[in-house]
């Protein structure tokens, strides 16, 4: 038996056609699809980039739940590669949550489709996919930490938050460089703004030392 192979590709994609229509046994590449083919591969154990992948996609018709999904998929080491769609590394998480525990939590909400392993046919442009999603994820904190400066909005809980998700992007940065991505100015420029946020936050209520990371 052969391959299977997967393509992720920009085109809209519903949920019902990521889970009829992923597969493909012959595809042709646009600049911007990634391409993954099935294969027996070992799960990674050591600090060595990941061989192979597990794609996760869902449809959620309650957007209810949005808000919370997405803050339980930023503490897995997933990256996203579409909207509903995203990329876990085959590869032990230690203090991560697993594929598998994001599946269950998103099937008490709607559909999810899990892939068997699959390996990228171009591990570079995969490489790019995570270090641009991460950049993004960086990008999102240094925003939320400016707006609430500029809007004087100094509150416990949008600084706790915003601690919270320094130290989650702190811990996916490490993982990843630790395996040949390099996301250090990453984590950097978002750390530096969120202390600034911080500094100001303490000043405002009087709680020297209460953002220590």
């Amino acid at each position: 038996m052969g391959h299977v192979y997967f393509v992720i590709t920009r085109e809209p994609l519903s949920c019902e056609k990521i889970m009829t229509h992923l597969y493909r046994s012959e595809s042709f590449l646009s600049g911007k699809d990634l391409l993954f083919k099935t294969k027996k591969v070992k799960k990674v154990k050591t600090r060595r980039f990941p061989e192979g992948f597990i794609i996760l996609s869902y449809d959620i018709e309650d957007k209810r739940f949005f808000k919370k999904i997405q803050r339980k998929i930023f503490r897995s080491l997933a990256v996203r590669a579409l909207p509903s769609i995203y990329l876990f590394p085959y590869a032990v998480q230690e203090h991560f949550p697993s594929v598998d525990e994001i599946r269950e939590f998103l099937q008490e909400s709607g559909r999810v489709y899990r892939s068997p392993v699959v390996v990228p046919m171009q591990p570079l442009s995969l490489k790019e996919r995570i270090y641009e999603y991460h950049r993004a994820l960086g990008q999102m904190t240094i925003l939320r930490a400016r707006k609430y400066e500029q809007e004087e909005k100094f509150s416990k809980r949008m600084s706790l938050e915003l601690k919270t998700d320094v130290k989650i992007l702190k811990e996916r940065s490490l993982w990843y460089t630790q395996r040949g991505i390099d996301l250090t100015r990453v984590y950097d420029k978002a750390y530096k703004a969120v202390l600034r946020y911080r500094h100001l936050t303490e000043e405002k209520h009087e709680l020297i030392g209460y953002f220590n990371f």
